[in-house]
């Protein structure tokens, strides 16, 4: 059975990014200083938040699927796109979720902070790097 999770990053990845992809099960290995977070929380009738996480590499990877060609990719530029996509993740996701529920910009982090087990969790790759999205969703608070 496919995952909400899996439904929306093969719509992102396909539809939006052009990148053909590759759900795996085995853990990407990302190492610390070589990885960025993008975090979007939500709140309201649910709580929580989703995660974006990808290598440097990765990142980049991302950045390229959603800018124009020829654009300079420069740290910022990356780690900007990379936020970008982990909102619509956030946004597809919250269609999944009860009425009233609210979104915030995206927040980065790096992988040296550990993080408690996802209650989702999808582990992809796409244009030769491996992703994880996690979802940590507390009760509906309705």
């Amino acid at each position: 059975m496919i995952s909400t999770l899996e439904e929306i990053t093969r719509e992102i990845a396909t539809g939006m990014l052009h990148l053909p992809v590759c759900f795996t099960a085995d853990p990407a290995n990302f190492s610390p200083g070589n990885c960025h977070i993008a975090r979007v929380a939500f709140s309201g009738a649910s709580r929580g938040e989703l995660q974006l996480q990808a290598s440097v590499e990765g990142a980049h990877v991302l950045a390229k699927g959603i800018l124009p060609a020829g654009v300079q990719l420069d740290a910022d530029c990356i780690l900007d796109s990379l936020g970008e996509i982990a909102n619509i993740f956030a946004g597809s996701y919250k269609a999944f979720l009860p009425p009233g529920v609210s979104l915030s910009p995206p927040e980065f982090d790096t992988c040296e902070n550990k993080t408690p087990a996802p209650t989702g969790l999808c582990r992809f790759e796409a244009g030769g790097e491996y992703f994880e999205v996690r979802v940590y969703e507390t009760k509906s608070t309705a």
